[in-house]
């Protein structure tokens, strides 16, 4: 996009972002000044006010906030004196040690890029020769055949982490904070660079939308590489405690297990893969003491939320978010319990606080409400760029003409604006095929063939041929 719309940004939502969910909860919100503080100085806070309190649980660790930050000053104090300045790669299991080891990657000032140890060779291997990282983060017990065998080691135990301070110094609020890997369209890892800045107003704008508070328990279960830096501390922000789940090693009735007998609160989770597992006949107990339940994805279908409804708790709210690895959420909302609009898709939410939304089309104007038109971000706290070889770079963003800060980031998606401030998802611009001349949209196609009462969900392809491209669908039926 060669210029950018003057006008036509939405810029803030018509409703608060916690309407219609978390409104009656009590918290502690992120106000103003909050917002403008280093994730260490609002940790420590928290550390010392819930000092007793369980912070981080992987179901064989269980630490208090004040063990915590003993163990993450311990190895901050480690890193500074023993790491060469520049980017540290840490491989690690997704356990209790996650959460340390970012605060203290935070607390000394140091670019992190974490990677499973779970992982594959081949992609821990891409991933190290393209970090250019100074030093790699061990976890005792995890081995890695590095590409790099003169990078320094530091090994980490956990058990042996007892006390430290915080390094002495000024934070620079405009570094690096971290690199998550992605598969990337080709499936060679692609890096996205984080910045401290956005940081706290990220975990900031969570906390005040899901009033989190110290009575919540928050269940991870990502991979260490697609949870995102934010969300492996988001919890210990609010005095909550996060559990931490390999949920590819523990299996689904482990998950159920824990959901019940551990009181999660708060869960994030694709749609696709929930409803079958709310099928299962121990899932309405298992998820008896769930409050939100935020489900990320594309078009979410009504049929499945009200599913949902039947299987959990009547006071549990369900949050839709739409979003990219990028850019963080875009869209987000909470889905009304008296919903009933007859459609088949639910509207996919309102602008997310921070960020700025154009919908523009393909000449990049904006489009008048309630035409299709090509999603544009614009926002401080998006990805500051691409990490390639051990530097930043632009990546697929641009910069705001009007502010240094701000990055601009077009993700192929398209969406409608309805009149009441809601957006509607159309589909992706790549999933837009030509047929015999003519333009079809295969999230279209998908959504007319989910209308028969015989589909239970289909998937939609585009196979190409020598003299011709043909759709294929493939359906499931009830």
């Amino acid at each position: 996009m060669s210029t950018l719309p003057l006008d036509g940004w939405l810029m803030e939502p018509p409703v608060q972002p916690d309407a219609n969910g978390p409104e009656d909860v009590p918290f502690e919100p992120f106000d103003a000044r909050w917002m403008q503080a280093t994730p260490i100085e609002r940790f420590d806070y928290m550390a010392e006010r819930y000092a007793d309190r369980i912070a981080v649980d992987d179901g064989v660790t269980r630490l208090t906030y004040a063990q915590v930050a003993r163990k993450a000053r311990a190895l901050a104090q480690r890193i500074d004196a023993e790491a060469p300045p520049g980017p540290l790669v840490g491989v690690f299991r997704y356990t209790a040690l996650v959460p340390i080891v970012m605060m203290a990657a935070l607390a000394t000032g140091r670019t992190l890029i974490p990677v499973d140890a779970l992982h594959p060779q081949d992609r821990q291997q891409a991933i190290l020769r393209n970090a250019g990282a100074a030093a790699l983060l061990l976890q005792t017990g995890v081995e890695i055949d590095t590409v790099l065998p003169d990078l320094p080691r530091l090994e980490i135990d956990l058990d042996a982490l007892d006390d430290g301070e915080w390094p002495v110094g000024t934070l620079n609020m405009q570094g690096v904070a971290g690199i998550i890997y992605t598969s990337g369209s080709t499936g060679n890892p692609k890096g996205l660079a984080w910045g401290l800045a956005g940081f706290t107003p990220y975990i900031g704008t969570r906390t005040n939308t899901l009033h989190l508070n110290p009575d919540d328990r928050i269940i991870a279960l990502g991979s260490l590489s697609s949870a995102g830096l934010g969300d492996a501390v988001f919890a210990l922000m609010s005095g909550a405690t996060l559990r931490v789940v390999e949920i590819m090693q523990a299996g689904v009735g482990e998950l159920l297990r824990i959901m019940g007998e551990e009181k999660v609160t708060i869960l994030s989770f694709v749609p696709t893969i929930l409803r079958s597992i709310l099928q299962m006949d121990e899932a309405p107990a298992a998820f008896r003491h769930l409050r939100i339940l935020e489900l990320y994805g594309d078009a979410t279908l009504a049929n499945d939320v009200a599913f949902f409804r039947t299987k959990l708790p009547a006071d549990c709210h369900i949050r839709l978010v739409l979003g990219t690895m990028e850019s963080g959420e875009i869209f987000s909302w909470f889905v009304p319990k008296d919903w009933n609009e007859a459609a088949m898709t639910l509207p996919c939410g309102y602008v997310t606080p921070g960020r700025s939304v154009a919908v523009l089309d393909d000449e990049g104007r904006p489009t008048p409400v309630g035409e299709i038109g090509n999603v544009v971000i614009r926002s401080r706290q998006m990805a500051l760029g691409a990490w390639q070889d051990g530097r930043l770079t632009p990546g697929p963003f641009l910069t705001a003409p009007d502010d240094p800060e701000s990055r601009v980031y077009t993700p192929g998606d398209q969406v409608r604006i309805r009149h009441d401030g809601l957006a509607e998802f159309i589909g992706r611009v790549d999933r837009q095929v030509k047929v015999r001349g003519m333009r079809a949209d295969l999230g279209e196609v998908e959504a007319a063939l989910r209308q028969h009462p015989d589909v239970a969900d289909v998937a939609v392809v585009a196979v190409a041929h020598p003299d011709d491209t043909e759709i294929v669908a493939y359906i499931t039926v009830h």
